[in-house]
């Protein structure tokens, strides 16, 4: 006959164990907890132009229009142009510039439009110019691009 085996019962976990949450340093909290909204968004649109978040300036996607809403021309250097003049409005009022640029996210309606699109951003991003990557698909709105960035400048 073979042996019975006892189970061995799992051990009891207390009522005082409890798992305790490390605290943030303190500058690292206070750096978190600063936002602040930047741009005005057009009337009736639910979007913040802008955010500054601690030591990053996030921007919403910008299109090549001027300040009444209106497209500013129908080639995509001009639009182009338009949108990183919105953005680069944006980063000021957060105390940054083109230049703290560490990410771009194009969206592009038309393949074909990429070495305009290309000519003009180049205009804006001479030497070192940030990570980027390009998105071909429709837009809400009847332009060409759209472009976001993300900049990264300390306070």
């Amino acid at each position: 006959m073979a042996a019975r085996r006892k189970k061995k019962a799992a051990p009891k976990r207390s009522a005082a164990r409890k798992t305790v949450k490390k605290k943030a340093p303190a500058k690292a909290a206070a750096s978190r907890g600063s936002k602040k909204v930047l741009g005005s968004p057009r009337p009736g649109w639910p979007y913040s132009p802008g955010w500054r978040a601690g030591d990053f300036i996030y921007t919403a996607g910008q299109l090549g229009m001027n300040a009444e809403g209106k497209l500013v021309g129908p080639t995509i250097e001009e639009q182009t142009r338009a949108c990183l003049r919105r953005i680069e409005a944006i980063l000021k009022e957060g105390g940054a510039s083109l230049s703290d640029v560490v990410k771009v996210t194009t969206f592009i309606t038309d393949r074909v439009n990429v070495p305009g699109y290309n000519l003009a951003y180049g205009e804006f991003f001479k030497s070192n110019p940030p990570a980027r990557s390009t998105v071909v698909c429709d837009l809400v709105v009847d332009g060409l691009i759209e472009i976001e960035a993300v900049a990264y400048k300390p306070r």
